[in-house]
């Protein structure tokens, strides 16, 4: 927990710095059965996040996404 704490806060300070936008989801885990409907609801989430602003993601020729898959463990 205290590195990623440490990563998270070193993240936020080299973001507060730079001209960029990021977005975070937030995801409900105890409203998920399993895997696949949590991973349905961040995909979701993702695409709706497009679709808000699409305005905004118009202006570019390239959107690169990263997504890491975040935890690979599921504790239900």
């Amino acid at each position: 927990m205290e590195e990623r704490k440490r990563l998270f806060h070193a993240l936020f300070h080299f973001t507060r710095r730079l001209n960029i936008r990021y977005v975070c989801v937030k995801i409900r885990k105890d409203e998920c059965q399993d895997i696949v409907s949590f991973t349905s609801k961040v995909s979701k989430a993702i695409v709706d996040v497009f679709r808000i602003h699409q305005d905004f993601w118009r202006q570019f020729d390239h959107i690169i996404v990263y997504y890491d898959n975040g935890q690979v463990e599921w504790t239900g």
